[in-house]
Formats: structure tokens, C-alpha cells, sequence
């Protein structure tokens, strides 16, 4: 029930039907009359009390006041109120709602009644426990155990005998008739749970051979309806023989079942209470911030975290959603209650996830997500509870920011490195094109005038023009390599290594070279730059076994601390391990171009390509024993790799 109320006036400005229907009033009864002339005439008091705090604080929380309904019957109502204010702070008029609380107060009425006739049944039973006091005088054992006790049943053992009394009271707590099954000790054994029975039986041992034991426990017995009955027993030895021998023991019986009932479920809430604690951490730390938004009542709990998040103490931000939504930049606002609006309507169905700007304490701007689910909805589909929680989006939205920074620097690079080759593939040639055509037309035209001193000045001017030539084509190829986009295809290897062996026997009939390549070797990866490996590792092998009558290359598959690892093998020059660390720098060689004629790149284009599919490249070697250079592609891109293999193939490369 819902009622807003003139500060000054005290008169009624607006109320919701709910209102006019518990006070079978109309509004028209309702707006412009006082709100006092609602309550009933025996609060007023009260009313004038709850209102004066209304004027002075802005609210009222939980004042529990009655209503008087057009019959004049009363309404116990719980009232809350919240205060509207205009731009310099005074109060206007009052968002006021009432909740029946009818149901609570019966019960409240009812408890008290139940305490009343538990006091009067306690003085009842201490009346009868002092007539019972003076009606057992004869056994003054008895007597003050019964005092001691004060249990609802009893029990009296004859323990030379095995004779056994049990009071009705003690047969009726166990849901028997009184004697409806024997009085025994053996009786009392099959009644008692298996997992106490031990360790009651060694007490009552205990107890029967030294007095100064305590005979006093709680224990289960089973009842008549095969439910566990938690009993409080007490007993002790009343009378001995001459030689010191017990011969009866008495004791209580009290029925204890509510009490350790009430015991294990305030133990349960405090392990729930402990629980919903260390979840509220866990929720803070993890999540770093969460919310609980009691919808009618206007009230949203920002945990300590959120606050913390954006530069507040837990005490300098109040608990509402007006504290929140302040804080969201005005362009991110109304996106942000769109979603709420959409997850409202559709009763939950559509997801309510916002990312958005929030303000920080001290200016600056934080991303967060807001994720959040209706649990309560009232039977009108109206939501009443909402929670959801708060992660702070700013670490990632920086690195997308940096991310896009490098991402554009990098294409600025690339583009200055387009620029750069091309300079290299236009500019630098022509110069060593006209070099290189002069020269060749001073020999031709003035030949007969050179000696063999410029003869050989000009061979060697040709020879540098086409080794510059070679290192310009050298980069330019490491310059694709190291710019080229990666596009993953399944690539065989096999087949792609085959192709450039026989390139190299063309070009070189008269070479003999046994050769091995592993068969249908297939990957995901990029066939350009797979290219670019196979075919400089395989030239360097062809070129480096040059010296040897007979030569042996392999292309082939290992495992290298458990990732396949490729390898080329050859026997030939090989090189001083010393040195390893210059292979693949550009324009580092460890051989003469006398002696082996290069440029210095190839090696350098291997270890882009190798990288550029997130692998690594390295080698093995020893002078005049070969060398095998090994190189891995992650095993993150599928391989295709026949299951069979079958035996590597082999064959010798000769000349005709």
C-alpha cells in the first residue's frame, strides 16, 4: 500500500488502489484528507510522533501504527517512509508505504499466549514436584535424586535379581503403553542405538564399580515409531551389600529430541551464516564488487568492494540506486537502464549484462561490467529482489586500447618496410644494372685494349654487381617472409621437400646424393613460408655435401622433450659448434664465399618462418661430420600426418 503525503499540509497527494481496497475507501475519499484521519484514533499519538520524525529526518523505518477501515475496524500496518526533497533540501512530500502486518501480530499474540500457559504449566509442575517432595519421604534416596532431576520418567533396578520398573512416563516417552513390552535390562540394550550402546554400557561398568563415576549422558533410544529419541538419562547406585556390592540403582529418563532439534539447526544456521560470510568475500575479492536491491523498498546494498572500486569507503556511499546510476557517465545511463528494462519485461528471460564508464572518487574513469538477475518477483510479475555483481573492466579495455596502439604502429612499420623494399627492388638496382651493362659493353667495345690485369678488374666488378644483385633478391625475400600474412593450409611436406630435391638435380645432374624423406608428412601451416624452410634447409644441404664424392641428405621426423620436432641431416661440411649462435643472424656466414658461395640470408628467412608459426629452429654440427638442423611447428595447429607412415623413402640422385 502506497501513499505520498504533503510535508506541510499533512494532506494525501497520491495513493495506489491496494490502498483504497484493504480501507474500502475511494480515492477521491483519500487525496486532500489527512493522513491522520486514516489511522485509527487509538495510535495517534504514535501517528504525531511518526510524522514530526518525517519532517525532521526524512524518513521513518518500520513504525508500527493501525489503520481504521471504513467499517472502523483496525489494520495493523508496518509504515515506511521516504522523504522527497526539492534542490536546497527541504522536505516536500513523502513516499509512504504500509505493509499488513496482521499475520505477525496474531502471532506475536499468540506466542505470548504459549509463554503464558508454559509459566503456568512450570509453577503447575513445581507445585506437584513439592507435593510429590512430601509424599516421598520414606525414600530419601529417591527423593533427592527425583529433586536432582526433576526428569519426566524413572526407572528402578534390581541388579541381582535383573528386576526392572519403568514408569508409565518413561514407557509413554517412547510411544508405548505403560508395560506393553518387558522391563529388562536385555530390553533396554536392543533399545539403545548401536553407535551409543558401547560406550554407555562401559560408563554404567564404570559407574557400578566406583561410585565417584558420574552416571550422567545423553544418548538415542529407539521409539515405537522407529524414530531415534534423544534422552537425557541420570542415575546412580541407591544401595549396597555389607561387602561394598551394588545391589539397586534408580534414575530419570528426559526427553531431550526438541532440544538437540533446536541445538542442530542453530547449528546449521551458523554454519549457513558462516558459509553466506565467506561467500560475501569471496563475491568481493573475486568479483570485486556485488549488489542486493530490495526493488518497493527502494534500498540496494553495494558491497564494500564495489565502493572500493571506485575509490569510496564503505560509509561514504549511501545504499541506493540513485548512489549507483550518479556514478554512470550520462552517454553510458540510458543503455544501461535499457537493459534493466528489457530483463524486467521479458521476466527474466533476456540476460542483464551492461558494460559501461563509471566516475572513480578522484575523476578518472573505470570500465565495469554489470551483471545482474531478478530472484523475487511478486504474483503480478513485478520484480521485488535483485542481485547481481560489478567486475572492473578497466586492466582489459587498456590493453584493448594498447592492443589497437600496436596494432597501428605496426602497420606503420609494415608500410615503412613496403617502402623500404621497394626502394630496394627499384632504386638500388638500377645503379648496378648500369654498372653492370657499362662494364660489359667496355669489354666489348674496347677489348682489344685491356690487358689480363682489366680483364680480371672487370670480371670482378661483374662478379660484385651480381652478389649485390643476389643480396638485394636476399632481402627482399626476408622482408615477404617476415611481412607476409600467415594463411594455414594443410601443406605436405613431404611432397614440397621432394619438389625442391628435384629442382637441385636438375640443376646439378651429375651429383651423387642419396636422399630420404619421410613419407605423406602433412601439417597446418602457411605453404609459402614452409616453402621458404624446406627449400633454403635443403639447399644448404645440397651445397654443403658439394665436396664429397657421395653425399647423404635426409628430411625426417623426431621427438624433442615430447614435441614432433622436423629435422634436414646432411654429411657434410658441417661447422664448429663455437660458432652456433651466428647461423641465423643476417649476413652471417661461417664459411668463405670461395668455398661455399651464399649470402648470408637464408638461414635468417629460416628463423622467421619458423617463428612466425610460433616454433623454434636450432642445429647440431661438427667439422667435416655434417650437420642437422631441427625445427618444430606447435602442435596447436592440427597435423594431418598419415597414422601409418610406412618406411622412409629413399633414393639416389645421379647424374645420367
Amino acid at each position: 500500500m502506497y501513499v505520498s503525503v504533503d510535508a506541510h499540509t499533512s494532506k494525501i497527494l497520491q495513493c495506489n488502489q491496494t490502498l483504497c481496497d484493504v480501507l474500502d475507501l475511494g480515492k477521491n475519499e483519500l487525496i486532500d484528507r489527512s493522513i491522520f484521519d486514516v489511522y485509527h484514533p487509538d495510535c495517534h499519538s504514535q501517528v504525531e510522533f511518526a510524522f514530526q520524525t518525517f519532517v525532521a529526518t526524512g524518513e521513518v523505518q518500520d513504525a508500527q501504527l493501525q489503520l481504521q477501515r471504513k467499517d472502523g475496524s483496525k489494520l495493523d500496518v508496518s509504515l515506511n517512509v521516504r522523504a522527497v526533497r526539492d534542490e536546497a533540501g527541504n522536505v516536500l512530500y513523502s513516499r509512504s508505504s504500509w505493509r499488513d502486518i496482521t499475520d505477525r501480530k496474531r502471532l506475536e499474540a499468540q506466542l505470548q499466549q504459549v509463554n503464558t500457559e508454559l509459566e503456568q504449566r512450570v509453577q503447575k509442575r513445581t507445585k506437584e514436584l513439592r507435593i510429590t517432595n512430601q509424599s516421598l519421604r520414606q525414600s530419601q534416596e529417591q527423593l533427592e535424586f527425583a529433586l536432582e532431576a526433576s526428569g519426566d520418567g524413572w526407572w528402578d533396578w534390581r541388579i541381582l535379581s535383573g528386576d526392572m520398573y519403568w514408569s508409565p512416563l518413561f514407557y509413554q516417552m517412547l510411544g508405548f503403553e505403560d508395560g506393553e513390552m518387558p522391563a529388562s535390562y536385555e530390553t533396554w540394550e536392543r533399545l539403545v542405538h548401536p553407535e551409543d550402546l558401547p560406550w554407555v554400557i562401559d560408563l554404567l561398568k564404570a559407574h557400578l564399580q566406583d561410585r565417584s563415576v558420574s552416571y550422567v549422558f545423553d544418548y538415542r533410544v529407539l521409539a515405537k515409531s522407529g524414530q531415534w529419541k534423544w534422552i537425557a538419562a541420570m542415575g546412580k547406585v541407591v544401595e549396597w551389600d555389607a561387602q561394598g556390592q551394588p545391589l539397586r540403582m534408580a534414575g530419570m529418563h528426559h526427553d531431550i529430541s526438541e532440544r538437540k532439534q533446536a541445538e542442530a539447526e542453530r547449528l546449521q544456521a551458523e554454519n549457513i551464516r558462516k558459509e553466506l560470510t565467506l561467500l560475501e568475500q569471496i563475491l568481493d575479492d573475486v568479483l570485486a564488487g556485488y549488489w542486493d536491491w530490495d526493488i518497493p523498498r527502494h534500498h540496494e546494498y553495494l558491497s564494500p568492494g564495489f565502493k572500493r572500486m571506485l575509490g569510496y569507503q564503505d560509509h561514504e556511499l549511501p545504499n541506493t540506486p540513485e548512489s549507483r546510476q550518479s556514478l554512470i557517465f550520462s552517454e553510458d545511463l540510458p543503455v544501461m537502464l535499457e537493459c534493466l528494462d528489457n530483463h524486467f519485461q521479458s521476466r527474466g528471460e533476456t540476460p542483464f549484462y551492461h558494460e559501461g564508464r563509471y566516475r572513480h572518487k578522484d575523476g578518472s574513469t573505470v570500465w565495469i561490467i554489470s551483471s545482474g538477475q531478478v530472484i523475487e518477483w511478486n504474483a503480478v510479475g513485478q520484480p521485488l529482489r535483485m542481485i547481481g555483481c560489478h567486475v572492473d573492466l578497466s586492466d582489459r579495455i587498456l590493453a584493448e586500447e594498447q592492443s589497437r596502439q600496436y596494432a597501428a604502429q605496426l602497420e606503420a612499420s609494415n608500410r615503412e618496410l613496403e617502402a623500404f623494399a621497394y626502394s630496394v627492388s627499384h632504386d638500388l638496382r638500377a645503379p648496378l644494372r648500369a654498372i653492370d651493362g657499362f662494364s660489359r659493353a667496355l669489354l666489348e667495345d674496347y677489348e682489344d685494349l685491356f690487358n689480363d690485369e682489366a680483364n680480371d678488374y672487370f670480371d670482378r666488378i661483374r662478379n660484385n654487381v651480381t652478389r649485390m644483385s643476389q643480396l638485394i633478391d636476399g632481402l627482399l625475400d626476408l622482408s615477404r617472409v617476415s611481412r607476409s600474412q600467415i594463411h594455414y593450409t594443410s601443406v605436405n611436406l613431404s611432397t614440397l621437400a621432394q619438389e625442391v630435391i628435384d629442382q637441385l638435380q636438375a640443376a646439378e645432374p651429375e651429383r651423387q646424393v642419396n636422399v630420404q624423406i619421410m613419407p605423406d608428412e602433412a601439417i597446418s601451416a602457411d605453404a609459402t613460408l614452409m616453402r621458404v624452410i624446406l627449400t633454403n634447409l635443403l639447399q644448404n644441404a645440397w651445397k654443403f655435401t658439394h665436396h664429397h664424392a657421395t653425399a647423404h641428405i635426409e628430411f625426417g621426423l623426431g621427438n624433442h622433450k615430447g614435441e614432433l620436432t622436423y629435422f634436414v641431416r646432411d654429411d657434410g661440411a658441417g661447422f664448429d659448434m663455437t660458432y652456433a649462435q651466428k647461423l641465423f643472424g643476417v649476413f652471417q656466414r661461417l664459411h668463405s664465399t670461395h668455398e661455399f658461395p651464399g649470402t648470408g640470408i637464408g638461414l635468417a628467412s629460416v628463423q622467421r618462418a619458423v617463428h612466425r608459426h610460433g616454433g623454434t629452429v636450432w642445429a647440431e654440427a661438427a667439422p667435416e661430420q655434417g650437420a642437422t638442423f631441427y625445427f618444430t611447428v606447435p602442435s596447436s595447429h592440427s597435423h594431418y600426418r598419415n597414422k601409418d607412415h610406412g618406411p622412409t623413402s629413399s633414393h639416389l640422385v645421379s647424374g645420367g
